[in-house]
């Protein structure tokens, strides 16, 4: 069996109510980790975006993405709904494919305040790299997640054969 699609729903089979706020939104230069993995050079401009996701008005999630300015200029701008919706819609770009990690970590100070919860506890890290069609990194996001507050749902099925494949 393979891994086809993994997901993070912080309790919505559970009759939660999902919704967002946004934290930030702006211009950073590019730290070795957020180069590395979006494959461009130190230092270069990348739109960081972090939002802070609820379960009926209680926070269960800090996502904040990356993605490279050079790539969407404009993009600040244009941030007027989902990510991968403005990146398709306004730069002909389809997300296709990704790699996430997760980890258990203690709580830092800042993630544990924006959540509710004590320094220490323990706290969920996902860290993703998205793709688009071409295989080209698209954007690089750092999750952290109350764990008593998250399901994690991963779909499993049998790879895909292709014909031309021996």
């Amino acid at each position: 069996m393979a891994l086809v699609h993994y997901g993070v729903k912080p309790g919505i089979e559970h009759g939660y109510s999902p919704n967002s706020s946004l934290l930030s939104l702006g211009r950073v230069p590019a730290d070795g980790e957020v180069a590395r993995h979006l494959e461009i050079r130190g230092g270069a401009g990348v739109l960081r975006i972090e939002r802070l996701r609820m379960a009926n008005d209680e926070p269960v999630g800090i996502e904040t993405t990356h993605l490279a300015l050079a790539r969407f200029p404009g993009l600040a701008q244009r941030m007027d709904s989902t990510t991968s919706t403005v990146l398709e819609r306004d730069y002909g770009v389809r997300l296709s494919a990704g790699k996430e990690t997760i980890e258990t970590i203690p709580a830092p100070p800042r993630e544990a305040a924006l959540l509710c919860t004590e320094v220490g506890c323990p706290m969920l890290l996902i860290i993703r790299t998205t793709r688009d069609l071409a295989g080209t990194p698209v954007e690089y996001g750092r999750s952290h997640y109350r764990g008593e507050r998250l399901q994690l749902v991963a779909d499993l099925r049998p790879p895909v054969t292709l014909a031309n494949e021996t």
